[in-house]
């Protein structure tokens, strides 16, 4: 088979070719880029290591330089000559200018001065070698040309002291290569109309020093520049000049840094550079390299290209050894292909153009064993539901079951032929069964029926053995052997086992389910007989709740011939109870009843419950009928609702919740009711408080009403009694009127508000107001 064919028609081959090609490729790729930054990294450090030792030369040179000046200046500073220059008033000229000789050959015998400069602050002139006319004296102050020393006089009011400052006057060749040097008498700062000496530094001098350190190391430090307090900038004539946006940039990084060394970044693509700097203490220099950040990395990058080209030519070696690898690899998959594509179902080679080997492998294997899986379940399907017509074709229609046949379900296993056996049927019903169809999907309730049939038998198989079998209905039927031995404590054994499977079923799947046990049998023809009894039992439920276990015992303790009506003194007790309004009572007549109805047989149970709600419902029509108010009751749905609970406990508690809401609609109607009268009496009070024969016997015959029943009734609710009720009406009236402008009387407004005693009217006005009724009448005029 040819390499290129291979290409052509195996998927799986270029994966395994591509994928080692790619792992190889992506782990050489991280390696090389690990490298790269691990170099880069590296030579940045190097060079900034070799930076700062040439920076810290030249910041020791230039402490060294500064200490040479101040020792010159000191030596200047205390010749006899330059002292009587600087601090005599008058000098002879034969003798100033023999002074200016000296100073003249002092500059000559140090090469790196340039002229010497002083100012007598005592007669104002300037002496200096810098100058062919080296004496200039009470010139204007505007007038300094060619005077390095004057503008510092004129435009300082602090000079430092020992110092290296740029040059303020001249041409910018003069800012560029000169500094000056300053001292005076004084220890502390500058005062003006001090003398000052000055001298004048050649900067080539001090430029020359640190480039040849820079040249010592090669120009590591590229492009140096010196940056002052001020923010000026000074550096040799031959570096590259930086533009100001450079320079603005460059002095707030450095001047914002708190280490007194660093290095930082400047610009971005071709244009950016590394910028590293040092503070000197020695005139509050920061000496800053400037270097372009290609040249630094030129060897790292040259190295990055050469890891490329090994890197490509690496990788088409690997792809060579990895193509002839991979056809070795592929050959035993080969074959086995070659026999799946001789395979005479047409739908493989379908497929061969949409997926690789192994997914077609796998694709065939998931058929074959879909196949085989599908063929086993429908012959296990097919046996299962062939077993279990036949177990419940036992259980409903035993009678109709020949010896031969029973033989194939009896004994069951794990029960000798020889011992005695006898049987029961255990029946397990699915309480709330209607909400366990309505909010379960069939899947969950088919699995609701695999656990009940599986749990149960498999927790009564300790003890007894048994057959489930799934009645397809809302119940499921177990049939159980017990032997001679286990007869004696069978129903305390057996009620125990089953009360564990229920709590099982309820915690695991939250499925509540009724039992019920039939009486032992021994013919196998009294099979449906007891099934239908252990069914029967089952209605127990609604005496004995859910999740019960109900035992022969227990469905025998009800007498079946009991009338199935509530006796008529507990029907009355029970309407008296709600009648009365009293909880307590209505409660305990309540339990009375329910505890009747507990004793009768399940098939009348119902007929019961339907009596107590017709007493119920006629005492709510009665209570309705008297309070004179229509309390609302759905009779038709509350019915129905209690008909479909399936124990008492759950109609009981029903009817209770009945019961509690006539009695909140009881309560409101009744308050309703006051609330109308207490409203009838304020209104015929404010219809009549005018006429003097309004009391509580006019307010009572108004309403048809007990005088005495009235009072205490209106009192008891508002607090107060209609007599005074009337009166406050009646001073609200009066004083409404003596608010009001005009010429009626203080009796006319007592008649008119109903009063017929003045004395009566002014002791209560008073105690209302504090004032008599004229004083009152006089206070609301004049506040108005």
């Amino acid at each position: 088979m040819g390499l290129t064919s291979i290409f052509r028609s195996r998927t799986y081959f270029i994966r395994i070719l591509f994928t080692v090609t790619l792992l190889l490729a992506l782990f050489l790729l991280i390696f090389s880029s690990v490298l790269y930054t691990y170099s880069k990294n590296m030579a940045l450090e190097l060079q900034q290591e070799a930076n700062r030792k040439v920076l810290n030369q030249i910041n020791y040179n230039i402490d060294n330089l500064n200490e040479t000046l101040r020792s010159l200046a000191t030596t200047a500073f205390n010749d006899r000559d330059v002292t009587a220059l600087m601090n005599t008033r008058e000098i002879e000229v034969f003798e100033l200018y023999n002074k200016l000789y000296k100073l003249d050959i002092f500059v000559s015998s140090n090469p790196f001065i340039h002229s010497i400069w002083i100012y007598n602050a005592f007669n104002g002139c300037y002496y200096t070698t810098g100058l062919a006319s080296m004496v200039s004296c009470l010139e204007p102050d505007n007038r300094s040309t060619g005077n390095l020393l004057k503008p510092y006089i004129v435009r300082s009011s602090q000079l430092p002291k020992f110092t290296l400052l740029p040059i303020m006057n001249g041409n910018a060749e003069d800012k560029q290569k000169l500094f000056a040097y300053m001292t005076y008498n004084k220890l502390g700062d500058y005062t003006p109309q001090e003398s000052v000496l000055m001298l004048a530094i050649k900067g080539d001098w001090f430029y020359d020093n640190i480039r040849r350190l820079n040249e010592l190391g090669e120009n590591s430090l590229g492009d140096l520049f010196i940056l002052d307090a001020n923010g000026n900038y000074f550096s040799p004539a031959n570096e590259a000049p930086l533009t100001d946006e450079i320079r603005k940039e460059m002095t707030e990084s450095i001047q914002s840094a708190t280490d007194s060394t660093g290095y930082f970044m400047l610009g971005e693509g071709e244009s950016k550079k590394i910028v590293t700097y040092l503070k000197s203490k020695a005139n509050g220099w920061n000496i800053v390299s400037v270097q372009p950040y290609d040249h630094i990395f030129s060897k790292i990058n040259s190295l990055y290209t050469f890891i490329v080209v090994i890197l490509g030519v690496f990788l088409l070696l690997a792809f060579a050894a990895s193509a002839l690898a991979t056809v070795r690899l592929y050959r035993p998959l080969g074959r086995l292909m070659k026999q799946i594509r001789t395979n005479p179902a047409s739908q493989l080679d379908a497929q061969l153009d949409d997926k690789d080997e192994l997914s077609l492998m796998s694709s065939v294997y998931e058929n074959i064993a879909t196949n085989i899986q599908k063929l086993q379940t429908e012959q296990s399907s097919n046996h299962s539901i062939l077993h279990n017509y036949r177990w419940r074709r036992l259980i409903t229609d035993s009678a109709a079951i020949t010896a031969k046949e029973a033989e194939e379900y009896l004994p069951l296993p794990g029960i000798q032929e020889a011992d005695s056996v006898h049987y029961l049927v255990v029946v397990l019903k699915i309480d709330d069964f209607i909400h366990f169809k309505e909010e379960r999907s069939e899947s969950e309730q088919r699995l609701c029926r695999f656990a009940v049939t599986n749990i149960t038998s498999e927790v009564l198989r300790e003890h007894f053995p048994n057959q489930p079998i799934d009645m397809k209905q809302d119940h499921t039927a177990v049939m159980v052997a017990i032997t001679k031995n286990q007869r004696a404590a069978l129903y305390g054994e057996l009620t125990r086992l089953i009360a564990f499977a229920q709590k099982t079923l309820d915690s695991y799947y939250s499925l509540s389910l009724t039992a019920s046990i039939s009486r032992p049998f021994d013919d196998y023809r009294e099979t449906s007989t007891h099934y239908e009894q252990a069914l029967a039992q089952t209605l127990y439920r609604t005496i004995y709740g859910k999740m019960s276990v109900i035992t022969p015992e227990l469905a025998r303790n009800h007498i079946n011939g009991k009338d199935y009506e509530i006796p008529y003194e507990l029907e009355k007790r029970l309407a008296g109870a709600i009648r009365s309004n009293d909880p307590v009572d209505r409660k305990v007549q309540l339990d009375t009843v329910f505890s009747y109805v507990s004793g009768l047989d399940p098939e009348i149970i119902d007929f019961a419950i339907l009596q107590l709600l017709m007493i119920i419902h006629r005492t709510v029509r009665e209570i309705s009928a008297n309070i004179l108010s229509t309390m609302v009751i759905e009779v038709k749905a509350f019915n129905q609702k209690v008909l479909e609970q399936e124990t008492l406990n759950e109609v009981r508690q029903l009817v209770f919740d009945l019961l509690e809401e006539v009695d909140k609609q009881l309560h409101t109607a009744k308050e309703s009711k006051n609330e109308y009268l207490i409203e009838a009496v304020k209104e015929i009070i404010e219809t009549n408080y005018a006429d003097e024969n309004l009391s509580l016997q006019f307010v009572a015959s108004a309403l048809r009403m007990s005088p005495s029943y009235l009072g205490r009734f209106f009192r008891s609710s508002e607090g107060i009694s209609i007599a005074d009720t009337i009166i406050e009406v009646r001073l609200s009236r009066a004083l409404e009127q003596l608010e009001q402008e005009g010429e009626q009387s203080i009796a006319a407004v007592m008649k008119q508000v109903g009063f017929s005693n003045e004395s009566h009217f002014f002791k209560h006005f008073k105690k209302k107001t504090g004032s008599t009724p004229r004083e009152y009448r006089l206070k609301k005029a004049n506040e108005k």
